[in-house]
């Protein structure tokens, strides 16, 4: 496996380490299960694609994205 630097500041650094450190696993298996986990824009457009059709096909519930956004701003406000 290849290995690489990145640059952050040193109180980013030391904020991941300490979660690391909390998690009982190193800052390189915290950035690897950050980049496994977290979903692109693209990636999150498509899993809205998806449920949107599920929500179409199973329950006959038709979704558009003012009523998504919507949703979002009602959610934003609890």
């Amino acid at each position: 496996m290849a290995y690489t630097s990145i640059r952050v500041t040193t109180e980013v650094r030391d904020r991941l380490a300490l979660i690391a450190d909390q998690r009982g696993i190193s800052l390189g298996k915290l950035l690897m299960e950050f980049a496994e986990k977290t979903l692109t824009p693209d990636e999150l457009k498509a899993r809205g694609h998806v449920v949107h059709e599920y929500f179409r096909d199973t329950f006959g519930i038709v979704t558009t994205d003012e009523g998504v956004a919507a949703a979002h701003k009602w959610l934003d406000e609890l």
